[in-house]
């Protein structure tokens, strides 16, 4: 379409014209609503287009299959020793595909929208997915996302013929990390018995901090009898968070998962269907919601009904003592297939997840050679929010690689420090950073490194 007059906002004719258009194409009512170009670039630093199939323009089917997932980030050790990455704790997927021909698919990830109230602001989020090769236990990436801080993070469409694969959500854990560093009092006590309010120095400003919210009601003769509501919904949350297949019950490889946090090792056989014979109904097929939560509240009566010991366990956890979960995060795994497919949850695995984060770097990034090749240097971006760097060595000699990002503004890296040195091993790749925004409020960010490397004997 060609417009005709003055193109400035302000110019009548332009308004008119547009109005008319806009009057013709749209109804009133449907929600939608325009803008102009500059307002847009104004206000707006990213767009995501949805992706919709109607069945008049696309033939073939389309499935999807969704899995609510936790991402745990082990906060015991605040002096900084380890990398961010180190600290995660994230699910597997095995996605199955027995179609003939296979299919097409797509993957994604997705965060609580930050306009729903209550909602915690993004981390950088992606997936990938694997390929394994069980003769040699070595990983290929069939397409990754890398990550990136946005809602949601998706790969593009892409085909898999039969077979198995792995499906990966990815963080680094860096945007993680600083939320719970901005969110944590820089002192902090319990006082259970005067159920006192403490004064905290938080983000450099004195604030009043409500006291520890109560765990359990107890009778006028000081037994324990219930419960509170608030401890009841973080042992619900936990339920949710080890029922990866959501139906509604914990298997004992589920229940395994929450004993290795709290006792240190799974459960037996046999304390399992003691569990079951006493809090389910008869041929129950697993732990229920109510029964785990009765089972909770029968183990911590028999252990001398101590609730700090019982607030060390929520902290462990992932706790605050308001029981709000500040040690991770939860989202949500998609995969849309053309063909009919299978999803299941797999324990976190340290290998897996390194590929995942580190593959995408070296397929899909830049890449810098130095001494002919011998030792490369990745570099890939993740959209608005960060970039990531993959030094591999390929020479025959362990390599010393000092990678320093320490003349970079307004960024973060999952390392302790923006200055980092690594040992790789002959024909071995390491990453060096993964960089974000430190403050997405302030509008920009920029990275720079110097790198220098020496050839170990």
């Amino acid at each position: 379409m060609e417009w005709t007059g003055d193109w400035s906002d302000s110019s009548p004719l332009w308004t008119e014209q547009m109005q008319q258009e806009i009057e013709r194409v749209v109804k009133s009512d449907d929600g939608t609503f325009w803008m102009s170009f500059q307002d847009m670039l104004a206000n707006f630093y990213s767009i995501n287009v949805c992706m919709i199939r109607n069945p008049k323009y696309n033939k073939e089917p389309w499935i999807e299959s969704r899995r609510r997932f936790y991402m745990d980030y082990d906060a015991s050790d605040y002096d900084d020793t380890y990398d961010d990455d180190d600290r995660l704790s994230v699910p597997l997927f095995a996605l199955t595909v027995t179609q003939p021909g296979g299919g097409h698919f797509i993957a994604a990830v997705h965060q609580e929208d930050i306009r729903c109230q209550g909602a915690k602001p993004y981390i950088d989020i992606g997936v990938s997915v694997l390929k394994v090769d069980p003769t040699y236990g070595t990983f290929s990436l069939v397409i990754g996302s890398g990550t990136s801080v946005e809602r949601q993070n998706q790969t593009e469409q892409f085909d898999l013929p039969p077979g198995k694969y792995l499906v990966v959500p990815t963080t680094t854990g860096i945007k993680l990390k600083q939320q719970m560093q901005q969110q944590s009092p820089s002192s902090s006590s319990r006082d259970t018995d005067t159920g006192s309010t403490n004064t905290t120095i938080i983000g450099g400003q004195q604030q009043q901090r409500p006291p520890p919210k109560q765990l359990v009601i107890r009778g006028s003769d000081g037994k324990v009898e219930r419960f509170t509501d608030a401890a009841e919904e973080v042992f619900s949350e936990l339920f949710d968070r080890m029922d990866y297949d959501g139906d509604g019950l914990l298997n004992k490889a589920e229940l395994d998962q929450f004993m290795v946090r709290t006792e240190g090792a799974p459960i037996q056989d046999k304390a399992y269907q003691w569990l079951l014979d006493h809090f389910e109904a008869p041929q129950a097929k697993g732990l229920s919601k109510r029964g785990f939560i009765l089972a909770q509240l029968f183990v911590f009566e028999r252990v001398g009904a101590d609730e700090e010991s019982l607030f060390g366990e929520f902290k462990a956890l992932g706790y605050n003592d308001q029981l709000e979960l500040s040690h991770g995060r939860s989202a949500v795994l998609s995969v849309h297939g053309s063909v009919g497919f299978s999803l299941e949850v797999l324990p976190f695995d340290p290998a897996v997840f390194e590929a995942a984060l580190e593959l995408p770097i070296v397929e899909h990034g830049e890449v810098t050679q130095y001494e002919g090749g011998k030792v490369c240097l990745y570099r890939h971006r993740g959209g608005y929010g960060g970039v990531s760097f993959v030094v591999a060595n390929n020479h025959s000699q362990p390599l010393l690689f000092v990678m320093d990002c320490s003349g970079s503004k307004n960024v973060i890296s999952h390392r302790p420090n923006l200055k980092h040195e690594e040992l790789v091993p002959a024909g071995g790749r390491h990453v060096m950073h993964h960089l974000a925004p430190a403050d997405v409020s302030a509008g920009s960010w920029s990275w720079k490194y110097s790198a220098s490397y020496m050839f170990s004997p």
